[in-house]
């Protein structure tokens, strides 16, 4: 019997080996299909872990992919964030931009309302000017008036006071068409003629007036009687006679003074003299001229007259 190995570990036995041969081949036979069979298992159990191993990869491989896909998502969500947070800053700038104008228009509106305040405070200051000033006080001019000729209803309520207390008017009377007594206003109608004013009791208002600097005026607004004691030679001006249409006519009294230093008096031009000649004052000390002027034009022309010289 002989024993012959073959490849791969294999035996064959021929007829001329001994049994003790065969058994150990046998067992050696035994030993190596162990061995081959622990090596194919071997072999499935690596198999089996490359599978597991390349079905972790795959997992892994999808998980990445998961992952990046979220990394997209989170990084498409940051951006709209960031453009949400930028146009919630160019909202703030705009919001920002008007409340600034809207406080500077605000206080636009207060400073125009405290001037309104101020002109009314004004407005009511004048108003009360013209009724309450005192009496022979003049509106001011920055109430209105004209500086020379009017005053409050106040000043005016008490010169008719004055004239009733005077008993120039008879404030009894009621009737339409009054007839009142002889020394007082009389034939005054319903209103369809003129007055016809008859009194006993006409009194004119007499002022003095003085010279400066050789210069002289007379304001014929404060009255009908004048008066000027002669300190110098001057000039003398007519000033504020009634309007067009309304006649008016002053006595002027001028007194020499006592040196008798021979003082002159310079008219107006537009005084219109008998022969064209203005008279010439008494020279002798204290001596009285007395001269009486009418216009009706407004003083565009005055006619001059003597009324009597060297009276003292």
């Amino acid at each position: 019997m002989s024993l012959y190995r073959g490849t791969g570990g294999a035996t064959s036995v021929s007829g001329d080996a001994t049994v003790e041969q065969v058994l150990q081949y046998s067992t050696d036979a035994q030993a190596a299909a162990a061995a081959a069979s622990a090596s194919q298992s071997a072999a499935s159990s690596s198999a089996s872990a490359a599978s597991t191993s390349a079905s972790n990869a795959s997992t892994s491989e999808t998980n990445a992919a998961a992952s990046e896909s979220a990394a997209s998502a989170a990084q498409t969500a940051a951006e709209a964030a960031q453009t949400a947070a930028e146009l919630a800053e160019t909202n703030a700038e705009t919001a920002e931009t008007n409340a600034t104008a809207q406080v500077a228009l605000a206080a636009a509106q207060v400073t125009l309302a405290e001037a309104e305040v101020a002109n009314a405070a004004t407005e009511v200051t004048y108003a009360e000017e013209w009724a309450n000033k005192a009496e022979d006080s003049l509106v001011s001019v920055a109430a209105g008036g004209d500086g020379s000729t009017e005053y409050s209803a106040k000043h005016w309520a008490a010169k008719a006071a004055d004239i009733v207390a005077a008993g120039v008017i008879d404030d009894t009377q009621t009737s339409t068409v009054l007839t009142w007594s002889s020394s007082k206003i009389e034939d005054y109608t319903d209103g369809t003629t003129a007055i016809a004013p008859k009194t006993t009791q006409l009194k004119e208002t007499y002022a003095t007036f003085t010279s400066t600097s050789n210069a002289s005026t007379i304001d014929c607004s404060t009255g009908t009687v004048f008066s000027h004691t002669l300190t110098e030679n001057t000039t003398v001006t007519f000033s504020n006679p009634p309007a067009t249409g309304t006649a008016y006519g002053m006595t002027v009294k001028i007194v020499q003074d006592a040196g008798a230093s021979g003082y002159t008096v310079t008219w107006p031009t537009s005084v219109d003299w008998a022969a064209a000649t203005a008279p010439t004052l008494t020279a002798t000390a204290s001596a009285v001229d007395v001269f009486v002027f009418y216009t009706h034009d407004a003083g565009n022309t005055w006619y001059g007259f003597t009324s009597g010289q060297a009276m003292a």
